[in-house]
C-alpha cells in the first residue's frame, strides 16, 4: 500500500509542477467588484483599472449599467470578467 500512496504524491507533486511551469496557467489576483461598497471595487472599470494581465474582474450578482459599468475599456489588459456566483444573475448591461 505504501507503494500506491508514494505514486499518487508523485502525480500530484508533478501536477503542480507542471501548472507552475506553463506560461499564463497562474491565476493572477481577482479584483472583487461590488457597488454596495463590500468589494475590492464599486465599478467594473475601476476593477480594470487596478488589475493587471491575467487577474479576473469578479462582480458581484445584480445588474451593472451605470457611470463606470459601461463602454468598459480593457486598457489592452489580458483581463478575464467572471461572474462571482453561477447560481445567481449577474447583468452587464451596456
Amino acid at each position: 500500500m505504501n507503494g500506491i500512496w508514494v505514486g499518487k504524491t508523485r502525480n500530484v507533486v508533478f501536477c503542480i509542477f507542471l501548472l507552475a511551469t506553463i506560461p499564463g496557467a497562474a491565476a493572477g489576483r481577482d479584483w472583487l467588484v461590488n457597488t454596495e461598497g463590500t468589494g475590492d471595487t464599486a465599478t467594473i472599470q475601476d476593477g480594470f483599472n487596478a488589475a493587471v494581465d491575467h487577474d479576473r474582474v469578479v462582480p458581484a450578482p445584480g445588474r451593472y449599467r451605470d457611470v463606470g459599468n459601461r463602454g468598459i475599456d480593457f486598457l489592452g489588459k489580458t483581463v478575464t470578467v467572471i461572474s462571482e456566483c453561477v447560481f445567481d444573475v449577474t447583468v452587464i448591461d451596456c
